[in-house]
């Protein structure tokens, strides 16, 4: 006999507070979770372009302005889900745990189908591949760092091989 053995609006918002904290992307990709739109719905957003870099100015002198031009961007709006089916005896043979296990393995897909969204978002944008057989180290990420001219508060993204993680640790 199958019954509503989970509060859905309770587990749904147990996985949405966890979930942007188990993305891959989350730390440089932009997570809008105001959305009040529906799935399949196109929105419009505005896109900024830079405004050039400073200049150097003289005592006294007038800063230059410059104006924010921005283009629009058109955006379809996904839904992504994935649920599970419990029967009053699954939970009566396997206690609590196979909720949580059900919970968990939502929450894993979910997170799967974001990250593979973000991974293939970045097939069109410019990336700088390094395909040396060198291992990583403190010294080359200053020397890649060096190369794009940042300054040390200016934030960066590196992508490493996670075998390689422990060497700069």
């Amino acid at each position: 006999m199958k019954q509503n053995l989970i509060n859905v609006d309770v587990l749904g918002d147990v996985i949405g507070a966890e979930l942007p904290n188990k993305l891959r992307f989350a730390p440089i990709a932009e997570v809008d979770t105001k959305l009040e739109s529906v799935a399949g719905d196109t929105i419009v957003r505005l896109k900024y372009a830079y405004i050039g870099d400073a200049e150097t100015v003289a005592e006294g002198e007038q800063i230059p302005l410059a104006d924010m031009k921005n283009s629009k961007q058109e955006v379809v709006i996904g839904k992504a889900g994935k649920g599970t089916s419990l029967t009053d005896e699954d939970v009566k043979r396997m206690g609590e745990g196979v909720i949580n296990e059900a919970k968990n393995q939502i929450t894993l897909a979910i997170k799967n189908k974001i990250d593979t969204d973000c991974y293939n978002a970045l097939t069109t944008t410019k990336v700088v591949v390094d395909n040396s057989k060198s291992a990583i180290s403190y010294g080359s990420i200053v020397d890649a760092r060096g190369k794009f001219d940042e300054e040390d508060d200016e934030p960066s993204v590196l992508f490493i091989s996670p075998s390689q993680k422990t060497a700069i640790m």
